[in-house]
């Protein structure tokens, strides 16, 4: 479970980061 919630963590980490860059002007 604790493996699993840490892939989670990461894929929402990488989404946000991708966001954060497309939003970046």
């Amino acid at each position: 479970m604790a493996i699993r919630r840490q892939a989670q963590n990461k894929r929402t980490k990488d989404s946000s980061s991708s966001l954060q860059h497309t939003n970046t002007p």
